[in-house]
């Protein structure tokens, strides 16, 4: 009987442990998941940035050629 508790005892206690392991690696998945979310916002924001710089600089040489056009005779 005292065998079968002390079994019961190991089961349950291994039991709890792959549960904390197993929720330890979901935090520690949703940590990794949120920080490449921020790093890929980032991303896109610079992205972004820099599509828009250069359509900015696209728009400007445009104005430049259509004034010296306008300026030949």
């Amino acid at each position: 009987m005292i065998n079968m508790v002390k079994h019961d005892k190991e089961v349950s206690l291994n039991y709890m442990k792959t549960e904390e392991w197993k929720e330890m690696l979901i935090r520690q998945g949703r940590k990794e998941e949120q920080a490449n979310t921020e790093r890929e916002r980032l991303r896109a924001d610079s992205e972004k940035t820099r599509a828009d710089q250069a359509e900015k600089e696209l728009l400007l040489l445009r104005e430049q050629l259509a004034s010296k056009n306008r300026n030949i005779p």
